[in-house]
């Protein structure tokens, strides 16, 4: 199983204490209907979402990544290294640990999507090369619609 259940009364009790309304924190990353079924613990929630849901809320999942399957944590220390490489300036290592995450069965789910996107427009602005591909990578990224 790589979804985590159960964890609807705490993003209940996070959104409620910062006062943020349910469209405005699932807008872009999932349809409502579904968010609502996380709150109740009706619906499963996938480790990611809860990373932009939790990120959103200025809350961490540092503690939440001793509780993933391997196959997630895999995937979530293959985006540390992605980012750890951008920042370090290693632009051939960046592209070859995307590359590698592109070819994780869950790279084509939406919030995946969005993260290799956003990774390549932040590599591309960084390099200063095609700063105009890197809007338009940004741009894709932002106005990709939202599953229902």
């Amino acid at each position: 199983m790589e979804q985590i259940k159960g964890i609807g009364q705490l993003m209940w009790n996070l959104r409620e204490k910062e006062g943020v309304r349910q469209k405005a924190l699932c807008h872009g990353l999932c349809s409502h209907a579904k968010y609502v079924r996380v709150e109740y613990d009706q619906q499963e929630i996938d480790f990611f979402l809860i990373d932009r849901l939790m990120g959103r809320l200025g809350k961490s999942v540092e503690r939440l990544t001793y509780i993933l399957p391997m196959e997630v944590y895999e995937v979530y220390e293959l985006r540390q290294e992605i980012q750890q490489s951008i920042c370090l300036g290693k632009w051939e290592d960046a592209k070859r640990y995307l590359e590698k995450y592109q070819e994780n069965k869950k790279a084509q789910e939406p919030l995946h999507r969005q993260f290799i996107e956003q990774e390549y427009a932040q590599i591309a602005w960084l390099q200063k090369k095609r700063q105009r591909m890197s809007v338009h990578i940004w741009k894709k990224q932002f106005c990709r619609p939202c599953p229902m």
